[in-house]
């Protein structure tokens, strides 16, 4: 059985300041998807993914950037996860950061699940599409990215500003050269397309380095 998906709408604080920061105001785009800006905070507030994605698209076109998380996420703070957010933010090594995302990431969307995975060579923190819970092309793909660009911001916050992972790789495929560059430039390593899973590609000797 397929079902609509949910996702926790804290984050969306992040867009609205971006949109603030751009001249522009945040409160119609908020409005038209029936988010109530007084209860960002209400852990119980929720929105179906199709509401979700209409969102999104809204502050695409307000911000005229098809890349708009790139701006929302630098105003990232672990509050937005809200209590998640204070836990992932707790962790003592990015190890332990990526277990607890792994296991508690449905409190912010159950459209994919992410998985964490250990080998000699490498560790690997998966998005995956949900089997039961569905979302049109468009939106499904913002949100892997959308997951990837602020699981990314986190780990800079919490221990250093100048992280990068080793690779991401997409299932997508390319959205253009500039699209492309700003988003390698964001991550700081090459982000591959067309590929057979989400990922993001981290190195051993991360994993255990002690938070600050």
């Amino acid at each position: 059985m397929i079902i609509d998906s949910s996702h926790f709408v804290g984050i969306s604080l992040t867009a609205y300041l971006a949109l603030q920061k751009a001249g522009k105001d945040p409160d119609p785009v908020f409005l038209s998807a029936g988010i109530d800006v007084r209860n960002l905070s209400n852990p119980d507030m929720r929105l179906s993914g199709h509401q979700w994605g209409e969102f999104w698209r809204a502050c695409i076109e307000e911000s005229d950037d098809p890349l708009f998380a790139l701006q929302a996420v630098e105003n990232l703070q672990p509050i937005h996860f809200h209590a998640l957010g204070l836990a992932l933010f707790s962790s003592r090594t990015l190890r332990r950061y990526f277990q607890r995302l792994a296991s508690y990431y449905s409190f912010l969307s159950n459209a994919q699940t992410v998985t964490f995975d250990e080998s000699d060579e490498a560790c690997i923190f998966r998005v995956v599409k949900s089997a039961s819970h569905q979302n049109d092309p468009w939106t499904q793909d913002f949100l892997i990215l959308g997951t990837l660009i602020y699981v990314v911001k986190m780990i800079r916050l919490m221990c250093r500003p100048a992280y990068h992972p080793v690779e991401i790789r997409l299932c997508q495929p390319s959205q253009g050269d500039l699209q492309n560059t700003r988003l390698e430039a964001f991550f700081g390593c090459p982000v591959i397309y067309d590929q057979s899973a989400n990922e993001l590609v981290c190195d051993l000797v991360d994993l255990d380095e002690q938070l600050p």
